[in-house]
């Protein structure tokens, strides 16, 4: 049930960059009350509803536009921090609507680091080098997004040890992304493409300028989007994602993996 701009907490109304008219809807409650209606139409009654879910492979992938809104709308990495706890809980608590559901096969994602997208390294540019690791990411960000992972970890297992009967898949997007980053060439990215958006504008810094945003006036698209990480500075490129989706589904950044 992904919606553009979706999150775990309810923003309703709120913009996610201020002035551009992009709004934010796609709550996880939101999504779930979409899930619920659309349930009678594929599966019928309550009971061929279980069985059905019982067959399907859940994803959850929510957290990252919690600390985006915040984070481009002025809030500091302190008053992000504090955030954490709610943001998990309600992500761990929307698996456990799904298992009341019927649900048995559940992968949760946690949060990429963020700090090393082309998106965040325009916004929060610094002129101090400290703020930067050895690879060009951004380093109090990524501590933050680490954080939240640690949280997800916990509660995700807690949740496994209440309802043992489901599989709930804990997916780590963000060592494979950094993995990534710190070895472009292993995973067939070019060394100087790698924190650079494909599509953009083309001689802004990371490829990335808010006003000429991919699909814009002013953007461009780079000649090789397979050795970029992050397609339009925002989103994971295709290459990524194949790199991504073999890693979930293998079990070599998932546990359990999605294949047994």
């Amino acid at each position: 049930m992904a919606m553009i701009g979706g999150t775990a907490r309810d923003y309703s109304g709120t913009s996610m960059f201020t002035g551009y008219g992009v709004h934010l809807d796609g709550s996880m409650d939101s999504q779930m009350e979409a899930l619920r209606r659309l349930l009678p139409c594929i599966c019928g009654t309550r009971q061929s509803c279980k069985e059905y879910l019982a067959k399907s492979l859940f994803v959850f992938q929510l957290g990252e536009n919690d600390y985006k809104i915040q984070l481009v709308n002025g809030s500091t990495l302190h008053e992000a921090r504090k955030s954490i706890p709610s943001i998990v809980n309600t992500i761990t608590s929307g698996v456990e609507k799904l298992i009341t559901l019927g649900a048995v096969d559940i992968m949760v994602s946690n949060v990429a680091p963020m700090g090393c997208y082309p998106l965040y390294l325009n916004f929060f540019e610094s002129s101090d080098k400290g703020d930067y690791d050895e690879y060009g990411c951004l380093r109090n960000h990524n501590a933050l997004f680490d954080r939240h992972n640690s949280f997800l970890k916990n509660g995700l297992r807690k949740l496994q040890k209440k309802h043992q009967h489901t599989r709930i898949m804990h997916a780590d997007l963000a060592s494979q992304i950094y993995q990534m980053v710190q070895d472009p060439k292993k995973f067939g990215f070019g060394i100087g493409t790698i924190l650079m958006g494909c599509c953009g504008k083309a001689n802004a810094p990371n490829g990335f300028d808010l006003l000429a945003m991919c699909g814009m006036d002013g953007s461009s698209v780079c000649h090789d989007p397979g050795s970029h990480l992050t397609w339009d500075g925002m989103h994971l490129s295709d290459a990524a994602n194949k790199h991504i989706a073999e890693g979930w589904l293998s079990g070599t950044y998932c546990r359990p993996p999605i294949l047994w």
